[in-house]
């Protein structure tokens, strides 16, 4: 179904039909499990970018948002070889896909890396009351 709503959004572009394309965007949204079927994500994407042009921020925001909760949750380096040659397909083409896909990623990163530090904050607070509360402080 994501190939046909890639070849809706598509024909959406070609004839300006705004609406369309935001309904498009929202139903993949809406069935879009990353997750589940990275590989059939991977390929929409790369169908979509090679045919809409650069202007289209609609498609690019709903691909970095829905690539960016992936990295949240698992790199490229956590992935399967086939979602990982896929991911190194979308990033050695180059142009706006792989720009995309380099950005999603350092975003899922620095998620995962803030949820990180402040898990550590919270543990050396913690660890300082315990310090400050023994005998003799």
């Amino acid at each position: 179904i994501t190939t046909l709503l890639a070849d809706i959004y598509l024909v959406a572009e070609k004839w300006q039909l705004t609406d369309l394309k935001v309904l498009v965007v929202e139903k993949l949204l809406s069935i879009t499990n990353i997750k589940r079927q990275p590989i059939l994500f991977f390929n929409t994407a790369e169908k979509l970018y090679a045919s809409i042009p650069d202007s289209d921020t609609a498609y690019r925001a709903f691909f970095r948002k829905t690539l960016s909760a992936l990295f949240k949750v698992a790199g490229p380096d956590e992935m399967n070889e086939k979602v990982r040659n896929v991911f190194d397909d979308c990033v050695s083409g180059g142009g706006n896909l792989a720009i995309d896909t380099v950005r999603a990623l350092c975003s899922g990163y620095n998620e995962r890396l803030s949820a990180s530090v402040s898990k550590a904050e919270a543990r050396v607070a913690e660890q300082l009351k315990k310090t400050r509360a023994a005998p003799g402080w």
